[in-house]
């Protein structure tokens, strides 16, 4: 119940929030429009991120790699720009395609992630 609260009451934020946008001449955010508004989503939660990819305008699906590799979908709602990430051990599917030896001799795995179909269709789907 809790959760459901503090979903309507971040709902009713952003609307009035978009409503001041329109009524006032109210200085962009921080870094104007460069930056994303960033969503996380974690396991179980594809059917969620696909649900809002696929209302997203010219979202794109990619793997981010940092020190954590991310399922990451960017896109916007007309000028409002999101990121969708989360973690693509938990999100994905990871296939190992071979195996590096170093110089060292030592062997390391070679891995590529597999984007949920679901989530490429729904990305397309616009």
């Amino acid at each position: 119940m809790a959760d459901l609260l503090a979903r309507i009451a971040l709902a009713t934020g952003l609307r009035k929030l978009a409503d001041a946008y329109v009524t006032h001449e109210l200085p962009l955010p921080w870094d104007g429009l460069g930056r994303h508004v960033k969503i996380f989503f974690h396991e179980g939660d594809l059917a969620k991120m696909a649900a809002l990819t696929a209302v997203l305008d010219d979202p794109i699906v990619k793997i981010e790699e940092s020190n954590t590799t991310w399922l990451e979908v960017r896109g916007s709602l007309a000028g409002l720009r999101i990121c969708l990430a989360g973690p693509a051990d938990e999100l994905c599917e990871r296939r190992v395609s071979g195996v590096h030896k170093a110089s060292d001799g030592s062997l390391h795995e070679i891995t590529e992630w597999v984007i949920p179909a679901a989530l490429i269709r729904a990305g397309e789907a616009r």
